[in-house]
């Protein structure tokens, strides 16, 4: 090999070395994705107990609050799915794509009126409800938007631990 094969074949390696190293920072920003995908069987489940638990006082807004969270559930994993099993910058945004992401909002509108049948039910405190409604309408009008996405997360984290505590005390003590 002579110089100029060799410095271009150097050059490749060096250019190898920085877009692994940026793979690598790209795998940290999906971590926090693949843990979304992963809950969102949970998620599903969570809408179906809240439906369970406020069905009695607030039918209609518990009812179509599980719909909604389970539709927009499944089309949620969808949309992450396909756009964490592909190459950075490789999905391209079709209509069905957008439609898709549309619809997987929808999760958030059946949380937003699950929080309003636990509202009108009061078996948390209203405060407690409102921490969820607003929790969810934040992720849903700043999607993509990350800090944004994580006060309105723990703000329904926040909220849930009273709820979890009479779920778990019920289930328990009846």
């Amino acid at each position: 090999m002579d110089n100029k094969q060799n410095a271009s074949l150097q050059k490749a390696k060096q250019c190898l070395k920085i877009m692994g190293a940026m793979s690598l920072i790209f795998r940290y920003y999906l971590l926090p994705h693949y843990f979304i995908y992963a809950s969102m069987p949970v998620y599903i489940a969570l809408s179906l107990t809240l439906m369970n638990l406020t069905y009695k006082n607030a039918p209609f807004y518990s009812f179509a609050g599980a719909i909604l969270s389970i539709i927009g559930g499944v089309y949620f994993v969808g949309v992450l799915g396909a756009y964490l099993s592909s190459p950075i910058g490789s999905v391209v945004s079709t209509n069905i794509l957008k439609i898709s992401f549309a619809l997987c909002l929808l999760v958030f509108v059946g949380n937003i009126l699950i929080g309003i049948s636990l509202y009108k039910t009061n078996i948390i405190s209203k405060l407690t409800s409102l921490l969820f409604i607003i929790g969810n309408f934040l992720i849903l009008i700043f999607p993509g938007i990350e800090n944004w996405m994580a006060l309105g997360s723990l703000m329904m984290i926040i909220a849930m631990f009273p709820l979890t505590q009479k779920i778990f005390i019920n289930n328990l003590f009846s």
